[in-house]
């Protein structure tokens, strides 16, 4: 260490004073005690500063750790339990398609027996294709005042096959009928 300068009047004030070496030990010795406990103290304190920093740092790691686990967590069952309603919603749905399906299903066999039989295939056949039996008269009633309008066209053409077939009809009955004749002649 460096030496520090004294004034001159300190120097003089020094030569004026007695100073006892026992009492200049003592104060040295007081004086260094107190800067060693000063220093111990300030060391103790940034000691207690890190240490207490490190368990700050070192607790808020821990909480920030526990927290992510309890949101991974928390994740995975919601993700979970999400899953689990859609699928059920599905299962609801496709239920519920599968029993219209069968119903359907049940219907139109129900509805295919009823087509191969043959009184479905002739009723079929004497209104969609106005086809009657041998021997048969067709009467054709006139239209509703409020149907009239709707069917007019519809019903001029049935009209106009329904009376050929039955002058079909007629001439052939009527030809069947000179057959026999000859026939039995």
């Amino acid at each position: 260490m460096r030496k520090m300068r004294r004034s001159r009047a300190f120097k003089k004030e020094r030569e004026n004073n007695v100073i006892d070496i026992d009492d200049a030990r003592k104060q040295r010795r007081k004086k260094r005690k107190e800067e060693k406990e000063k220093r111990e103290e300030k060391q103790a304190k940034s000691e207690k500063g890190i240490a207490s920093q490190r368990r700050r740092a070192r607790g808020y790691r821990r909480r920030l750790i526990y927290f992510l686990i309890f949101a991974l967590i928390v994740g995975v069952v919601t993700y979970t339990v999400w899953n689990l309603h859609t699928l059920r919603q599905r299962e609801a749905k496709a239920q519920a398609e599968l029993q219209v399906k069968q119903e359907e299903k049940e219907r139109l066999e129900l509805e295919l027996e009823n087509v191969e039989s043959e009184e479905s295939v002739e009723q079929e056949a004497r209104e969609q294709l106005h086809m009657i039996r041998p021997g048969e008269t067709v009467y054709i009633l006139p239209p509703d005042e409020t149907k009239k309008d709707e069917t007019d066209a519809d019903e001029n053409s049935a009209e106009e096959n329904n009376i050929d077939e039955t002058q079909k009809n007629k001439s052939s009955e009527s030809e069947t009928e000179n057959d026999k004749k000859e026939e039995t002649t």
